[in-house]
């Protein structure tokens, strides 16, 4: 006789998903800072980003302790060993504010709430840093995305983003590049 088919959706047996992991990178030699770069090299245009070397740069600041208002912040979403997300962010002291920097998913693991668990961790950051650095709440957060990227669909139509109705260019990274089309949020 055949196995009878599940005719209830509790009856189907439920694959589980490997478990993801979101923790922030502090240190210059942690290996899954190459593979945070490797994202976010396959996810944004060179003209886009930053160098690698500038994020070895913003740890090993970080690790001399040096007195400043500004702290820069990688999150990781691991699967095993496999950096499948980050987010990157500074918070600016002299203004009480948070800047997004970066948000990158691998395309299998987008629209499993990843990105928005990646932007929890960075804010929540962002207002611990606030408490410590001007002794009160964060006063905002903004953050820029590329004009052609269609998520900015989705955060134009959330009520608690504001998307920014002005021309903005942001600066060319590189000597010879072009400024490139984003908006503010």
């Amino acid at each position: 006789m055949w196995p009878r088919r599940p005719t209830t959706r509790s009856q189907i047996p439920k694959t589980r998903r490997p478990t993801i992991r979101i923790r922030e990178i502090v240190e210059a030699d942690d290996p899954a800072l190459t593979r945070a770069y490797e994202l976010l090299s396959t996810s944004f245009l060179r003209e886009e980003r930053v160098t690698l070397d500038t994020w070895h740069a913003s740890l090993a600041e970080r690790s001399a302790g040096l007195l400043t208002d500004i702290a820069w912040h990688l999150f990781v979403a691991e699967q095993d060993e496999d950096v499948v997300g980050l987010a990157s962010g500074t918070y600016l002291g002299n203004v009480n504010l948070g800047v997004i920097g970066y948000l990158a998913m691998v395309p299998a693991v987008r629209v499993r709430g990843i990105g928005t668990r990646l932007r929890a961790r960075l804010r929540r950051q962002f207002e611990r840093d606030a408490r410590q650095t001007v002794g009160g709440p964060l006063a905002g957060v903004l953050g820029e995305v590329s004009v052609a990227n269609p998520w900015l669909r989705t955060l134009a139509s959330r009520e608690s983003v504001l998307v920014l109705d002005f021309q903005y260019y942001q600066p060319s990274l590189y000597d010879g590049d072009k400024p490139s089309p984003f908006a503010f949020y």
